[in-house]
């Protein structure tokens, strides 16, 4: 039987993946918490560039997702890394973080995390 923190973690990771679903995004949680918590890309839109150009164009967002109790922070070495892995792939890297015996917290940008 899993221990207790992994379970609340899966569980939380599970909530941070229905909002994404919710708001019609496609939301992934990662195997094994190896890096990325939960990969999630908005659906294709078209954007229209200089000359008449379309292109589609998709949002990704690869979240990290924490408690409060860690107040939602993440090392300087592993934030630096989050952020050099989404941007390898065109992705935002985000935050999820929630109080420890509470509802979602709330979301923010890995770069914006002191």
């Amino acid at each position: 039987m899993p221990n207790r923190n992994y379970q609340r973690g899966k569980s939380f990771e599970r909530r941070v993946a229905s909002i994404y679903e919710r708001m019609g995004w496609f939301a992934q949680m990662s195997a094994g918490s190896h890096g990325v918590d939960v990969v999630a890309m908005a659906p294709l839109e078209w954007a229209v560039l200089p000359y008449g150009v379309y292109a589609q164009t998709q949002a990704k967002h690869f979240t990290h997702c924490r408690n409060w109790k860690s107040r939602g922070r993440m090392s300087p070495e592993e934030r630096q890394a989050a952020i050099e892995q989404a941007s390898r792939h065109g992705a935002v890297p985000m935050l999820a973080y929630k109080i420890t015996k509470g509802p979602f917290r709330g979301w923010t940008r890995c770069e914006e995390v002191v």
